[in-house]
């Protein structure tokens, strides 16, 4: 009976119907892979086929041309040839030197620059009067071999306001012979300041350049209103630009909450935010036309990853005939409208050139030179509030913004963010339902409640791979992301998370970082560890970019906006400016691997740290210091880098043991200073004991 009874247990109905079901449905999804199968099979049949024409192409193309031994007689015939004429040309070369020093040597007036006076072979003569241009940007010493050429007079002309040397050195030397220029070192700035200036010196008040109302600006920044604007300069046509009519014109990004951040391993600072607001508005002065003016737009910025983040969203959105680069790339140069970028904002102490106080100052000089190159209009764009608070009261800076805002139009971020509205999602004044859907290239603003469904949706269409940078991350604000993430790795993507080390952290405990950390590795995603960084981003793909001042990972609600940029040059920008250095230099490393190398003696994961010496790992369980190597190795996601090497190779005695201060519970971790290598409790900051190593 048993076996009777299984077998009509076997033919029970309902079971059998769940069964067919079941076959129907994966011969359903086996069709459906079989006819994915055909059409690939067929695109690639396409594709032989295409292959097989190209190919016949070049072998058609390959058939006029000569044999091997053909070409290497021609070129045997071609090398004597070339012997032959040496002579000649040795010949002409000298006949065109003798013209050349014949010239120099009856010339009555040259033009030159300043290094080819030093040069063997260049300017070896004397001239009764040498003039010293843009005397204010040149070091003493090329001054003075300039002016040694000179038999009866040297005049120096330039403006001592305007840039000084570029000199890197901080040393008293320098700082006293290559720093100086020749204005500063016979004591002119200061003779004028007194209003007691030399009877050999010339001032020039009458400019040609802008229009009065610039004037006006510099002007009150740095010559005491004594410069004059000719009138013929406002009765000159001034083409109508689109951003308004208004000589002067400023942005205050200060209500989208711009973040800035250094590039890694240098000081040089960028802003995404302004960068985008940059390139809005360069994309609606191209669509209207403004940009076929010659001459027509200049972008300036306070620092060179500025510059170069900008130059890159302008790439991606194809517009030519705007000029972004540093202030120095534009002395001498001028331009119809001038984008100034006062980079600094939240997420960056201020920079040096924002805390001119004297018009000899750096940062004044700099300014200076920024608003003057601009002929009808200058757009100023910068974080107001945050420069008054942060900014010398008595500085240019401030000084600046209250001129602006004073005589200046203000241009409204409701108008700037909209243009080009065909590739603009509006998530700041408009709510964002949940299901949310938009085109993969649409760029957009978003507040902290349509960003979760908007990242989610990218999160969910991510192909390759996954880079979230934020500095705070939480059990709770981790978990909102862990599924979507989960999903990824589940179909290939790889996945890699930086944040700071617990003790960074103010709200969430150092055990429950460590836990939520430890269960990310345990899912496969790359967790590095940076000590003190800020930079709330993400990069999907390599060519989505969120950023803004959301932690990502940790947000709980608050007055936040996040951008959503596209584009594979901006990505590949932005990737280069939050990558050390050491890793810049893999080229064959993808921005999913881990950078932080495990720590040789323990195998713990290390922190990346910055020091007065430069970027370097610590290992937080015993104190290994690791150095980047010079030429990395890449290795998988997680695994250790070849490239870095271990110092200290042998342990200080007294490392590990108990703190030497009464009542601690730290232990004595290796440490190198200023002054070399010492043991220091590893609950520092908190005990500050420390013993020789």
């Amino acid at each position: 009976m048993g076996a009777v009874r299984r077998l009509f247990t076997g033919l029970n109905p309902g079971r059998l119907s769940n069964q067919i079901a079941q076959t129907e449905a994966l011969m359903m999804d086996l069709n459906g892979v079989l006819q994915s199968a055909e059409a690939d099979c067929s695109s690639s049949g396409a594709k032989v086929k295409d292959l097989d024409a190209t190919l016949g192409e070049l072998l058609n193309s390959a058939r006029p041309l000569l044999s091997p031994d053909q070409y290497r007689a021609n070129l045997k015939y071609a090398e004597a040839r070339v012997k032959e004429l040496e002579p000649l040309a040795a010949e002409l070369q000298q006949q065109i030197e003798q013209v050349r020093q014949s010239v120099i040597s009856r010339c009555r007036i040259m033009a030159t620059t300043v290094y080819k006076t030093y040069l063997k072979g260049q300017v070896e003569r004397q001239f009764d009067v040498v003039i010293i241009d843009e005397a204010s940007m040149l070091m003493l010493p090329m001054s003075f071999y300039a002016a040694g050429r000179a038999s009866r007079t040297v005049v120096v002309a330039g403006d001592f306001r305007q840039l000084p040397p570029i000199v890197m050195s901080d040393e008293p030397l320098a700082a006293e012979w290559l720093k100086k220029d020749a204005f500063e070192k016979a004591d002119i700035p200061n003779q004028a300041a007194a209003s007691q200036p030399p009877a050999y010196l010339a001032a020039l008040r009458h400019q040609y350049r802008m229009r009065d109302d610039i004037c006006h600006v510099i002007n009150k920044l740095t010559y005491d209103d004594i410069l004059k604007t000719d009138p013929l300069v406002d009765k000159a046509e001034c083409h109508q630009m689109p951003l308004g009519a208004a000589q002067l014109l400023y942005v205050d990004s200060t209500s989208l909450h711009p973040w800035a951040a250094m590039r890694m391993g240098s000081y040089s600072r960028y802003n995404l935010l302004h960068a985008l607001l940059i390139r809005k508005m360069i994309v609606h002065l191209s669509e209207d036309g403004y940009l076929k003016e010659p001459d027509a737009v200049g972008i300036v910025a306070s620092y060179s990853a500025q510059a170069g983040l900008i130059k890159a969203l302008l790439d991606d959105a194809n517009v030519g005939g705007a000029e972004a680069a540093t202030v120095h790339r534009f002395q001498g140069n001028e331009k119809l409208t001038m984008f100034v970028d006062l980079t600094d904002s939240t997420g960056c102490p201020l920079g040096r050139f924002m805390r001119g106080v004297n018009r000899k100052d750096e940062g004044s000089r700099l300014l200076n030179v920024a608003i003057s190159r601009a002929k009808h209009h200058v757009i100023l764009l910068a974080n107001f509030e945050y420069l008054r608070s942060q900014a010398p009261k008595d500085g240019k800076v401030v000084r600046l913004l209250e001129v602006l805002e004073k005589r200046g139009s203000r241009i409204d971020l409701d108008t700037i963010l909209p243009l080009g509205n065909h590739d603009w999602v509006d998530g700041l004044h408009k709510v964002i339902p949940p299901n949310i859907d938009f085109a993969d290239d649409q760029w957009g603003a978003f507040s902290e409640a349509g960003f979760y469904s908007a990242f989610a949706r990218d999160l969910e269409i991510a192909r390759e791979s996954i880079v979230i940078l934020s500095p705070y991350l939480t059990n709770r604000g981790t978990a909102r992301w862990v599924n979507h993430i989960r999903a990824a790795l589940e179909r290939g993507i790889q996945v890699r998370i930086v944040t700071k080390p617990g003790e960074e952290f103010g709200g969430a405990s150092e055990d429950e970082v460590r836990e939520t950390i430890e269960s990310l590795r345990v899912l496969g995603i790359a967790v590095d560890l940076r000590a003190k960084m800020h930079e709330k981003i993400a990069i999907i793909d390599q060519r989505v970019v969120w950023h803004g001042s959301l932690n990502i990972l940790s947000h709980s609600y608050t007055s936040e906006s996040m951008l959503r940029l596209v584009g594979e040059t901006a990505c590949r920008k932005l990737m280069d400016l939050i990558t050390p250095p050491y890793c810049r230099r893999d080229k064959q490393r993808k921005p999913s691997e881990s950078e932080n190398p495990r720590c040789g003696g323990c195998g713990e994961e290390t922190v990346l740290r910055d020091g007065c010496f430069g970027l370097y790992f610590e290992c937080p369980q015993c104190g290994e210091k690791i150095n980047p190597g010079r030429e990395p190795v890449r290795t998988g996601t997680g695994g250790p880098r070849q490239g870095a090497q271990r110092t200290g190779e042998a342990r200080a005695v007294g490392v590990g043991r108990a703190c030497i201060r009464p009542g601690c519970n730290g232990r004595m971790i290796q440490k190198t200073g200023r002054h070399g290598p010492f043991l220091g409790c590893s609950d520092f900051p908190r005990c500050r004991a420390t013993s020789p190593s």
